[in-house]
Protein backbone atom coordinates (compact mmCIF):
# COMPACT_ATOMS: atom_id res chain seq x y z
CA UNK A 1 0.00 0.00 0.00
CA UNK A 2 1.49 3.34 -1.01
CA UNK A 3 1.39 6.41 1.13
CA UNK A 4 0.19 9.22 -1.14
CA UNK A 5 0.78 11.76 1.63
CA UNK A 6 4.54 11.31 1.27
CA UNK A 7 4.54 12.47 -2.38
CA UNK A 8 5.08 16.22 -2.64
CA UNK A 9 3.35 18.38 -5.17
CA UNK A 10 5.70 20.18 -7.59
CA UNK A 11 4.90 23.53 -5.97
CA UNK A 12 5.57 22.24 -2.46
CA UNK A 13 8.79 20.58 -3.62
CA UNK A 14 9.96 23.86 -5.20
CA UNK A 15 9.16 25.79 -2.00
CA UNK A 16 11.17 23.34 0.11
CA UNK A 17 14.13 23.47 -2.29
CA UNK A 18 14.08 27.29 -2.37
CA UNK A 19 13.77 27.61 1.41
CA UNK A 20 16.56 25.10 2.02
CA UNK A 21 18.71 26.74 -0.65
CA UNK A 22 18.30 30.22 0.85
CA UNK A 23 19.19 28.87 4.27
CA UNK A 24 22.26 27.17 2.72
CA UNK A 25 23.37 30.39 1.02
CA UNK A 26 23.08 32.43 4.21
CA UNK A 27 24.79 29.77 6.34
CA UNK A 28 27.63 29.25 3.85
CA UNK A 29 28.33 32.97 3.44
CA UNK A 30 28.32 33.36 7.24
CA UNK A 31 30.72 30.41 7.59
CA UNK A 32 32.92 31.74 4.78
CA UNK A 33 33.21 35.15 6.44
CA UNK A 34 33.97 33.59 9.80
CA UNK A 35 36.59 31.25 8.32
CA UNK A 36 38.28 34.09 6.42
CA UNK A 37 38.53 36.06 9.67
CA UNK A 38 39.90 33.07 11.58
CA UNK A 39 42.25 32.19 8.72
CA UNK A 40 43.65 35.72 8.54
CA UNK A 41 43.97 35.93 12.33
CA UNK A 42 45.74 32.57 12.58
CA UNK A 43 47.62 33.00 9.29
CA UNK A 44 46.23 29.67 8.05
CA UNK A 45 45.80 29.23 4.32
CA UNK A 46 43.91 25.96 4.93
CA UNK A 47 41.14 27.76 6.84
CA UNK A 48 40.96 30.48 4.17
CA UNK A 49 40.65 27.83 1.44
CA UNK A 50 37.88 26.18 3.43
CA UNK A 51 36.10 29.55 3.25
CA UNK A 52 36.43 29.39 -0.54
CA UNK A 53 34.79 25.97 -0.38
CA UNK A 54 31.88 27.44 1.60
CA UNK A 55 31.53 30.19 -1.01
CA UNK A 56 31.37 27.55 -3.76
CA UNK A 57 28.67 25.76 -1.77
CA UNK A 58 26.67 29.00 -1.57
CA UNK A 59 26.84 29.43 -5.35
CA UNK A 60 25.83 25.80 -5.77
CA UNK A 61 22.76 26.45 -3.65
CA UNK A 62 21.90 29.47 -5.80
CA UNK A 63 22.12 27.40 -8.99
CA UNK A 64 19.99 24.69 -7.40
CA UNK A 65 17.32 27.28 -6.54
CA UNK A 66 17.32 28.64 -10.09
CA UNK A 67 17.12 25.11 -11.51
CA UNK A 68 14.23 24.19 -9.21
CA UNK A 69 12.30 27.34 -10.15
CA UNK A 70 12.68 26.66 -13.88
CA UNK A 71 11.93 22.95 -13.49
CA UNK A 72 8.63 23.75 -11.75
CA UNK A 73 7.39 25.85 -14.68
CA UNK A 74 4.21 24.54 -16.25
CA UNK A 75 4.34 22.97 -19.71
CA UNK A 76 3.77 25.43 -22.54
CA UNK A 77 3.50 25.36 -26.31
CA UNK A 78 7.28 25.38 -26.78
CA UNK A 79 7.90 22.75 -24.04
CA UNK A 80 4.81 20.51 -23.92
CA UNK A 81 6.45 18.07 -21.50
CA UNK A 82 7.54 20.80 -19.09
CA UNK A 83 10.92 21.98 -17.86
CA UNK A 84 11.80 19.22 -15.40
CA UNK A 85 15.02 18.25 -17.19
CA UNK A 86 16.54 21.61 -16.28
CA UNK A 87 17.28 20.12 -12.87
CA UNK A 88 19.77 17.75 -14.54
CA UNK A 89 21.50 20.69 -16.20
CA UNK A 90 21.69 22.60 -12.93
CA UNK A 91 23.12 19.51 -11.22
CA UNK A 92 25.85 19.30 -13.88
CA UNK A 93 26.66 22.99 -13.37
CA UNK A 94 26.88 22.45 -9.60
CA UNK A 95 29.18 19.46 -10.15
CA UNK A 96 31.43 21.54 -12.41
CA UNK A 97 31.59 24.35 -9.85
CA UNK A 98 32.43 22.00 -7.00
CA UNK A 99 35.06 20.23 -9.08
CA UNK A 100 36.57 23.55 -10.12
CA UNK A 101 36.64 25.02 -6.62
CA UNK A 102 38.01 21.91 -4.97
CA UNK A 103 40.86 21.06 -7.28
CA UNK A 104 41.56 23.60 -9.96
CA UNK A 105 42.38 27.25 -10.26
CA UNK A 106 41.47 29.07 -13.47
CA UNK A 107 45.15 29.12 -14.42
CA UNK A 108 45.43 25.35 -13.99
CA UNK A 109 42.22 24.79 -15.94
CA UNK A 110 43.47 26.90 -18.84
CA UNK A 111 46.84 25.12 -18.74
CA UNK A 112 45.12 21.74 -19.03
CA UNK A 113 42.90 22.95 -21.88
CA UNK A 114 45.82 24.51 -23.80
CA UNK A 115 47.95 21.40 -23.20
CA UNK A 116 45.14 19.16 -24.48
CA UNK A 117 44.70 21.23 -27.63
CA UNK A 118 48.43 21.15 -28.32
CA UNK A 119 48.68 17.39 -27.88
CA UNK A 120 45.48 16.68 -29.79
CA UNK A 121 46.79 18.75 -32.72
CA UNK A 122 48.88 15.70 -33.58
CA UNK A 123 46.66 13.22 -35.44
CA UNK A 124 48.62 10.27 -34.05
CA UNK A 125 48.01 11.37 -30.42
CA UNK A 126 44.92 9.32 -29.66
CA UNK A 127 44.42 10.18 -26.00
CA UNK A 128 46.06 11.95 -23.10
CA UNK A 129 45.36 11.54 -19.40
CA UNK A 130 46.83 12.11 -15.98
CA UNK A 131 47.51 15.77 -16.82
CA UNK A 132 49.13 17.65 -13.95
CA UNK A 133 50.52 21.19 -13.83
CA UNK A 134 52.61 22.49 -10.93
CA UNK A 135 52.86 26.26 -11.27
CA UNK A 136 55.16 26.60 -8.29
CA UNK A 137 57.81 24.22 -9.67
CA UNK A 138 56.93 25.10 -13.28
CA UNK A 139 56.39 21.56 -14.45
CA UNK A 140 53.72 19.59 -16.25
CA UNK A 141 53.29 15.89 -16.79
CA UNK A 142 50.87 13.56 -18.47
CA UNK A 143 50.54 10.25 -20.30
CA UNK A 144 49.78 10.02 -24.00
CA UNK A 145 48.45 7.14 -26.07
CA UNK A 146 49.80 7.20 -29.62
CA UNK A 147 48.85 5.48 -32.83
CA UNK A 148 50.90 2.43 -33.78
CA UNK A 149 52.09 4.45 -36.80
CA UNK A 150 54.22 6.64 -34.51
CA UNK A 151 57.21 5.53 -32.44
CA UNK A 152 56.88 6.46 -28.78
CA UNK A 153 60.22 8.27 -28.46
CA UNK A 154 59.53 10.37 -31.56
CA UNK A 155 56.05 11.20 -30.28
CA UNK A 156 57.37 12.31 -26.88
CA UNK A 157 59.99 14.55 -28.52
CA UNK A 158 57.47 16.21 -30.85
CA UNK A 159 55.00 16.83 -28.03
CA UNK A 160 57.69 18.24 -25.73
CA UNK A 161 58.98 20.56 -28.47
CA UNK A 162 55.49 21.89 -29.20
CA UNK A 163 54.69 22.42 -25.50
CA UNK A 164 58.04 24.16 -24.92
CA UNK A 165 57.00 26.75 -27.51
CA UNK A 166 54.00 27.66 -25.32
CA UNK A 167 55.63 27.02 -21.91
CA UNK A 168 59.38 27.68 -22.40
CA UNK A 169 60.17 27.85 -18.65
CA UNK A 170 58.45 24.56 -17.78
CA UNK A 171 59.87 21.09 -17.26
CA UNK A 172 57.68 18.81 -19.34
CA UNK A 173 57.36 15.10 -18.57
CA UNK A 174 55.51 13.04 -21.17
CA UNK A 175 55.08 9.31 -20.67
CA UNK A 176 53.96 7.19 -23.59
CA UNK A 177 51.15 5.00 -22.36
CA UNK A 178 51.85 1.33 -22.89
CA UNK A 179 49.12 -1.24 -22.95
CA UNK A 180 49.05 -4.94 -23.78
CA UNK A 181 48.40 -4.29 -27.48
CA UNK A 182 51.73 -2.42 -27.71
CA UNK A 183 53.75 -5.49 -26.69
Amino acid sequence: MSDTNSILSPDMRKKIIVRTGIFGIIANFFLAGFKVAVGLFSNSIAVILDAVNNTADAFSSLITIIGAKYAAKKPDKKHPLGYGRIEYLSAMIVAAILYTFTGFSLEAYLGVVIGCFIVKSFVWALQMHGFFIDFKDKSMRFDVVCSFKMKSDEAVKLIKDKLHEKYPDYKIHVSPDVDISDL
